[in-house]
């Protein structure tokens, strides 16, 4: 993952089968925006301080909620999501990402 001086969030993931991909989107406060490389993705981000961020997310109108906590040396940021899945089953998912 990484974010640029705009804003703009880019990830670069690899899936449980080796297949990669990446999606992006630039947050605007307040502002539902699209994501990039995701069909019917949305995202609406806030910054609540300088280490934590929420966002409400709709996958292709399924509604999801995270926060990311940003260590304070800025060397790992967790991303925490939770909402329902397509077979409308509860998920929560916790992401580390490390700065390299």
């Amino acid at each position: 993952m990484t974010i640029q001086p705009d804003g703009t969030v880019t990830v670069l993931e690899t899936n449980w089968q080796g297949k990669k991909s990446s999606w992006s989107y630039k947050p605007q406060a307040g502002q539902e925006v699209p994501v990039s490389g995701r069909t019917n993705w949305t995202v609406t981000a806030r910054k609540v301080n300088e280490h934590r961020t929420e966002q409400v997310w709709n996958f292709n109108g399924h509604m999801a909620k995270s926060w990311a906590i940003l260590s304070k040396d800025g060397k790992r940021q967790t991303f925490h999501l939770s909402g329902t899945n397509e077979a409308g089953k509860p998920f929560h998912q916790v992401v580390v990402y490390d700065k390299q």
